[in-house]
């Protein structure tokens, strides 16, 4: 087995100093970015002495974005001697060294078009499966007039404390571009329209989805919703109970699809 630490340091330049193969480490215009990166090549754990087995190649790697580019020289020259006498230093690249196109892990691939033509529709519940969480923020929902109180945050409040007991995480705006599918919830009231409609409150979940017949066009569109409204048969029936009862089917939903032990409740939709 053969441990290779790879230490790349990728200094950006602009206006006059690209090119240079060692920019001014105070030069403000330069940015700097650093990747740390360990290469491990083993034969295999199948393989006995005497074969000529192939490498099985696998990499761990941390990716430091803005580090000042002064740190990074620093960093450099610290391991500079080391370096130097376990093989060699600072070789300047205008490309990046790294190929990874050779190693056993790939990540997954994507499927085809006729592969996906080929899948069945799925639920809606099935649009929650493996979410690690949602970005939800109701503080300035519109609620009905004369509601007692700021609907949205009582909207808000709500939502989070039920999502503490179900354990379903609730993101930051940050952490939510960054999750996959980039799932956020959000609610809207719809007042009554005398003669026209009832009140109604909507509850839906916006992800980003690829289109079937072009896997290349990518939209962001809701793949999860339920609503509940005016019940003429319950007076009482309000905007609190509807909002208790849209995230109920949420959480219903999700623990699902997310949670082989989640024994189900009997719910109205």
């Amino acid at each position: 087995m053969k441990n290779i630490w790879c230490i790349i340091a990728f200094l950006l330049f602009v206006g006059s100093a690209y090119g240079q193969s060692q920019p001014p480490l105070t030069d403000p215009k330069t940015k700097s970015n650093l990747w740390i990166m360990w290469e491990n090549i083993s034969a295999g754990a199948n393989c006995t002495a005497g074969q000529n087995c192939p490498n099985q190649k696998s990499f761990l790697s941390h990716f430091i974005l803005n580090i000042p580019s002064t740190e990074a020289g620093q960093f450099f020259q610290s391991l500079e001697p080391m370096a130097k006498a376990k093989g060699s230093a600072n070789i300047p690249h205008k490309r990046s060294p790294i190929c990874l196109d050779n190693t056993n892990d790939v990540g997954p691939a994507t499927p085809s078009t006729e592969a996906v033509n080929a899948l069945t529709l799925a639920e809606k519940k099935d649009t929650l499966r493996g979410l690690n969480g949602v970005f939800v923020d109701l503080r300035a929902v519109i609620g009905p007039a004369g509601y007692k109180g700021t609907f949205g945050q009582v909207s808000h409040t709500h939502l989070s404390e039920q999502f503490a007991l179900a354990g379903i995480p609730i993101l930051s705006k940050d952490d939510m571009l960054l999750a996959p599918g980039k799932p956020e919830l959000s609610i809207r009231f719809s007042p009554e329209i005398q003669g026209c409609r009832p009140w109604s409150l909507s509850f839906s979940l916006k992800q980003t989805m690829l289109l079937s017949r072009d896997l290349n066009v990518k939209l962001r569109n809701t793949s999860w919703s339920t609503s509940s409204g005016q019940d003429q048969s319950d007076i009482d029936y309000d905007v609190d109970d509807a909002l208790r009862d849209v995230v109920k089917v949420f959480i219903h939903d999700y623990k699902l699809v997310n949670d082989p032990n989640y024994v189900p409740p009997v719910l109205n939709k």
